[in-house]
């Protein structure tokens, strides 16, 4: 497909003038049209940008294996604040100190989630965890 810059096609069409067929022609020619297929070749950075993916197969693989993740946190380190959806009546747990175990709710760990019909955000005080009095 012939391109013609757009300058050179701005100027055929100023205010009064009147382009003969064949500038008409370079114009449509300059353009796709909605249902023509555009070339990968036609796009740029396309290459580069498949090129940079992962591989089907890797990606897969990966998926299938996800479950490792959660058994082992230091496999990833950066999917262990993986966003999820928390049921009713648990909370999510924001660890406040690197010391201690890792997986187990602390006194002072900050939770939000829904407890007794409302929506509770703060630090757990160590009592039970199913009253809204538990979280300050």
């Amino acid at each position: 497909m012939a391109v013609t810059e757009k300058n050179i096609l701005k100027n055929w069409f100023l205010n009064g003038l009147k382009p003969p067929q064949e500038q008409f022609w370079a114009w449509q020619e300059s353009y796709f049209h909605k249902y023509d297929v555009i070339p990968p070749t036609s796009i740029e950075g396309l290459s580069e940008l498949l090129n940079s993916k992962a591989d089907k197969e890797a990606f897969d693989t990966h998926v299938q294996n996800f479950n490792t993740h959660e058994e082992d946190l230091n496999a990833h380190p950066e999917l262990v604040a993986l966003t999820r959806i928390i049921p009713y009546g648990q909370v999510q747990v924001f660890k406040t100190s690197p010391e201690g175990d890792q997986k187990v709710k602390a006194i002072g760990d900050y939770c939000v989630g829904w407890i007794e019909g409302s929506l509770v955000s703060g630090n757990w005080n160590g009592g039970d965890e199913m009253l809204k009095s538990s979280y300050e």
